[in-house]
């Protein structure tokens, strides 16, 4: 009568969990694929003023709660010399950074590490992102940035994906120079 159809199996609680995991893994490829064809159809414009460590932070906000219910330890760090502002499209590289920290985190196993690491050098600068995980076999580094391509050491049937994130992330990287 009040919708509640009572207790259910672990089994079926399971089932469940997966088939939200995995509508969630097919709404992010939709979201990617949406994402590479607005890269190509858009003019990219760089005309957001951006203070990279306040942006940074926002955006590690957003795992933190991921984070804590791996017990993976988030960990930024400004090393710069100049806290400049710099000049960018605030969509794209959150989209960027967000990507590369979400695989971080995804690819790492509880209790594990995640470091985020900003640096300088001139009039340049670096978004360093370190992790303890898994790692990516020498003989798959080359090919990490094609679309599709999933790392060979990966256990597919533990971490779900589209192997399209790193794709992306090359993408607009090149776009925003």
């Amino acid at each position: 009568k009040n919708g509640y159809v009572g207790p259910i199996s672990e089994l079926v609680d399971q089932k469940i969990q997966r088939a939200e995991l995995r509508t969630e893994e097919a709404l992010q490829l939709i979201k990617n694929i949406l994402n590479i064809s607005k890269l190509r159809l858009l003019e990219i414009r760089l005309a957001d003023q951006i203070n990279l460590n306040e942006y940074i932070c926002n955006i590690l906000d957003t795992f933190n709660e991921l984070a804590k219910q791996k017990s993976i330890n988030l960990h930024f760090m400004d090393k710069r010399i100049k806290k400049i502002l710099i000049k960018s499209n605030k969509i794209l590289l959150e989209l960027v950074i967000s990507n590369v920290i979400s695989n971080a985190i995804k690819y790492v196993d509880d209790n594990g590490k995640v470091e985020v690491l900003l640096d300088d050098e001139g009039d340049k600068f670096s978004i360093e992102i370190c992790d303890s995980g898994i790692g990516i076999p020498q003989k798959d580094i080359d090919k990490i940035f094609d679309q599709f391509y999933r790392a060979s050491n990966i256990d597919k049937t533990i971490h779900e994906g589209s192997g399209m994130g790193l794709a992306i992330v090359k993408e607009i990287v090149e776009k925003l120079g």
